[in-house]
């Protein structure tokens, strides 16, 4: 507070008091926090909040199924860089594991996330598309999705089920 107060006198900038108001908000902060409210696999995604899910999370095998990951994140960490400008840095791997042994069948490395802003956001959701393996045989499955913010090391952890079927008719159809 000292050398906040002798550098607002010395320049007169009451920037520096927004930013330590961030700085002290992180200091005071036990435990950095990171939630996923909401995860699900879609068709189409417009933007935060605007999503199609498909009418059930069933899929054809050996089809190559290409699904959008959706995925909604709370209590992530931005930080105003030099610019002035807020910076968001995520990361998000998704793993599929099967549910009758649990053993991971596919992975994506994680892929990091960066935003940067005008503003600071209080909303943040990640897309991604990706193809479901052919070689997943009949069955059920879940995908894990683990988004680590970079900034406060935290993680978080949600899965999505999913099946892969032998009959056309009873995999997800997207509406006309």
């Amino acid at each position: 507070f000292t050398e906040v107060g002798a550098q607002l006198r010395a320049t007169g900038d009451t920037e520096l008091l927004v930013e330590a108001i961030d700085q002290l908000r992180t200091a005071v902060r036990e435990e950095p926090s990171l939630t996923i409210p909401r995860a699900a696999l879609c068709w189409r995604v417009r933007g935060y909040g605007q999503y199609d899910e498909f009418n059930r999370n069933s899929f054809l095998a050996q089809s190559g199924q290409q699904v959008i990951v959706y995925t909604e994140i709370d209590d992530f960490t931005s930080e105003r860089n030099e610019k002035g400008e807020w910076v968001t840095e995520l990361s998000e791997e998704l793993v599929i594991h099967n549910l009758r042994d649990g053993i991971p069948v596919w992975r994506q490395a994680p892929m990091s996330v960066p935003d940067v802003s005008r503003n600071q956001r209080r909303e943040f959701f990640i897309s991604h598309i990706i193809t479901l393996p052919k070689s997943l045989p009949v069955g059920a499955y879940s995908l894990k999705v683990r988004v680590r913010d970079e900034k406060s090391n935290a993680v978080a952890e949600t899965t999505i089920d999913f099946t892969i079927v032998a009959d056309a008719s009873l995999a997800a159809r997207i509406p006309d």
